[in-house]
């Protein structure tokens, strides 16, 4: 049976995309504390690792599973992954 682009996709973020948000959840409460540190070293942490963890779920959580959808590889039910398991 064939599964569609956008239908790959909103599958995908059902099953994966809560543990994405809660791995970047936990990553910024990691870095929480450095925020109240005096030395200006520890905030400067702060801000980088916001920014990357901000970047990493905007991009796997919006960017790519749109940009999936629109130009992924299309199932067209069958093909390259039966042949591969006939080998097998």
């Amino acid at each position: 049976k064939a599964i569609g682009r956008e239908a790959k996709a909103k599958e995908a973020l059902r099953t994966i995309g809560s543990s994405v948000f809660v791995g970047g959840l936990s990553t910024f409460l990691g870095v929480l504390p450095l925020v109240f540190s005096q030395s200006s070293i520890f905030g400067t942490l702060f801000v980088c690792f916001v920014g990357l963890v901000t970047l990493g779920l905007g991009h796997g959580l919006i960017l790519l599973p749109v940009l999936l959808s629109l130009f992924g590889p299309d199932d067209t039910g069958g093909g390259r992954e039966q042949e591969l398991f006939r080998l097998i």
